[in-house]
């Protein structure tokens, strides 16, 4: 395999591990499956998410390294640590890429999905605004999952989590 789609497969791999636990919830909601409640304790998993995707980078770094040495009759010390350096760069980069461009966008999307599935529902006589302080929210895929979860109260016609 060529060094270098190798360290771009590895990198959005990697990548794609990490943001699983914000972006698992948001498809089946995007795609219109009911019943997603579970996927939402994914973020329990965050931490080792994390690490399996950098073990994928060290696994991918070490293959550049070793197949770049394999063609090489002198060992260069400072092109092996480029090596490394640009597939823990590439991973990182569509990490940051996806959990802070990617997910708030397809957060936006999910909860404009779920809101007019409520909105038909009947007027009540009265209304009333409740601001809530919910702990431990780390992501907006969390957000959507909150507001999708409060949307199925009884008597709520509207939820905004942010």
């Amino acid at each position: 395999m060529n060094e270098k789609k190798l360290v771009v497969k590895a990198g959005i791999g990697a990548a794609l591990l990490g943001v699983l636990c914000c972006v698992g919830p948001l498809v089946p909601i995007l795609l219109g499956i009911g019943g997603t409640g579970a996927l939402f304790g994914l973020h329990r998993y965050q931490p080792l998410f994390i690490a399996i995707g950098l073990v994928i980078l060290s696994a991918a770094a070490w293959i550049a390294v070793r197949n770049h040495n394999r063609c090489c009759t002198v060992r260069n010390r400072k092109q092996d640590i480029r090596i490394v350096g640009t597939v823990f760069a590439v991973g990182i980069g569509f990490y940051l890429l996806l959990q802070f461009a990617v997910v708030p966008v397809l957060s936006s999307v999910a909860s404009n999905t779920i809101q007019p599935q409520k909105a038909s529902a009947a007027a009540p006589d009265t209304l009333s605004t409740l601001k809530l302080d919910i702990a431990g929210m780390n992501c907006a895929g969390c957000a959507v999952g909150i507001e999708q979860a409060l949307l199925t109260v009884p008597g709520v016609r509207e939820a905004h989590v942010d």
